[in-house]
């Protein structure tokens, strides 16, 4: 892909009046291409989940690892406040026996800071699908009440 992303700078003044946006694409390298150039050009506004949310839980005991997730994306995101904060590497928060629902955490949590989330996954007919129906960790919500950009939206 090779593209700049100079068209969608993530400022509070560029946000919706949704105050969860998410960039979705079923092509992971492409989204991560995007990802990667908002975390060397925004690095104080970017939010590796993956990696932070699995340092915090290596002491978590597994019963409790669901809470902590929670508990943890909120006060990371609160730490970069006012945001908006862009969240990336947001798999981990779909691990199927932690039940937790991803979207409706980064909706709450956007009710407080404004939030950017790469999405992996795609949005047709009013559905939003997080990964593929082969994927362990395939979901899908209608209507899912935030703003959804594709990556060619913040491409220039």
């Amino acid at each position: 892909m090779g593209g700049h992303y100079t068209r969608f700078p993530i400022s509070s003044s560029s946000m919706s009046t949704y105050l969860c946006t998410l960039i979705v694409d079923p092509n992971i390298k492409r989204l991560q291409e995007c990802q990667d150039w908002f975390r060397q050009t925004q690095p104080e506004q970017y939010l590796a989940i993956g990696r932070g949310l699995s340092q915090a839980l290596l002491e978590v005991p597994l019963q409790n690892r669901a809470r902590a997730a929670r508990e943890w994306l909120d006060s990371a995101i609160r730490e970069k406040a006012p945001g908006p904060v862009i969240c990336a590497d947001t798999d981990i928060l779909f691990e199927p026996s932690w039940q937790l629902d991803p979207l409706m955490i980064f909706r709450q949590i956007s009710r407080a800071v404004p939030v950017v989330v790469f999405w992996a996954g795609k949005y047709e007919n009013g559905v939003l699908s997080y990964a593929v129906p082969e994927h362990q960790h395939y979901r899908t919500w209608r209507k899912p009440e935030v703003e959804i950009k594709g990556v060619d939206d913040v491409l220039s």
